[in-house]
């Protein structure tokens, strides 16, 4: 279970990495999709409790 919580977090700081350079790049259509990949992991996880 620590271990999910490391990778979960290790996500999250990639995500923000890449969010940021997304926005810098001003590609909107990535950072949804991103941001949907990211929520539907988070969703997936808390099923799989």
């Amino acid at each position: 279970m620590k271990q999910l919580y490391i990778f979960l977090s290790y996500i999250l700081v990639c995500y923000l990495i890449f969010r940021s350079f997304f926005l810098f790049l001003k590609l909107p259509f990535l950072e949804l999709s991103s941001s949907g990949f990211l929520a539907y992991l988070i969703y997936y996880y808390q099923i799989d409790y």
